[in-house]
């Protein structure tokens, strides 16, 4: 290959790592704005769940990450509602591994993003167990 050609192609690969680069740093731009253009409310939420429950919780959360997905225009809002379902998980597990316990009540962090015509709820940590249910009653855990 002449040094001309080989000229070329390397000038040709620039342009194509800068139009790439460039690609990536506006999308990720326009995440960070649309991010901060939303409002976000964070609260905490106590609720009384059985195992069965806080499946069916998890459950949906997962499945409106898919849905914030599928719009592919808040892909960093699927992720964050994600994450909020994976951790949810931990007391699944918790629940699963202690079949003696029926109800436990959990204090859950909520996380709500708010726009012009939507409004996006989830859990966004695992929580804190504060209470396990047995048949002997209601036992503290803090």
């Amino acid at each position: 290959m002449s040094e001309r050609k080989i000229g070329k192609r390397i000038k040709f690969l620039i342009l194509l790592i800068a139009i790439g680069s460039l690609t990536i740093y506006i999308f990720y731009i326009q995440g960070v704005f649309e991010k901060i253009s939303l409002e976000k409310q964070e609260t905490v939420e106590t609720k009384v769940v059985s195992n069965d429950e806080l499946y069916q919780i998890r459950r949906n959360q997962y499945e409106l990450s898919d849905e914030v997905m599928l719009k592919k225009t808040r892909i960093w809002l699927a992720k964050e509602i994600q994450i909020g379902a994976s951790r949810i998980g931990f007391n699944f597990d918790f629940m699963t591994d202690h079949p003696e316990y029926d109800l436990i009540e959990i204090s859950f962090p909520t996380t709500k993003y708010i726009d012009d015509d939507q409004v996006i709820k989830f859990f966004s940590d695992k929580g804190v167990i504060t209470k396990v249910h047995s048949e002997e009653g209601w036992i503290l855990t803090y």
